[in-house]
């Protein structure tokens, strides 16, 4: 919890940035998921990961532009590639603990949950490694 405290503290502009392009790309995930889950009748694994790349392709850009201010338009593609590596991470990690919650909650909670187990992580990959003006 000190991390998270200190995060907020110390990138506080950014993480609130980060957060409300989180939010809208979350939005974004959970129409794509349902469409696919109950529209569709896709399975709840392929529907998650489905959803979170049509919600990662928008959450780079407005990232990229918004939230860090990267103007850099040189290193586009190979930043997009390391956000993907990020973010995919965080899909895994999301993936494993969604279908675990889903044997004890209802899928619609269980996929609540993950979006707050990857926001740090994604967060921190995005700022360190990704969007980093020091690299």
């Amino acid at each position: 919890m000190q991390y998270i405290s200190e995060l907020i503290r110390n990138h506080h502009g950014n993480f609130v940035r980060f957060c409300f392009v989180g939010a809208v790309n979350t939005s974004v995930d959970f129409l794509v998921f349902f469409a696919l889950l109950y529209g569709l009748s896709t399975g709840i694994a392929a529907a998650h990961i489905c959803s979170f790349l049509v919600a990662t392709c928008g959450s780079f850009l407005m990232n990229k532009i918004w939230t860090f201010k990267d103007k850099n338009k040189d290193k586009i593609m190979p930043q997009f590639g390391t956000f993907l590596v990020i973010t995919g991470s965080g899909l895994g990690i999301s993936t494993a603990f969604l279908l675990f919650l889903n044997s004890y909650m209802p899928v619609l909670i269980a996929k609540i949950i993950t979006i707050g187990i990857t926001l740090v992580w994604n967060y921190t990959g995005s700022h360190a490694i990704v969007f980093n003006k020091d690299k």
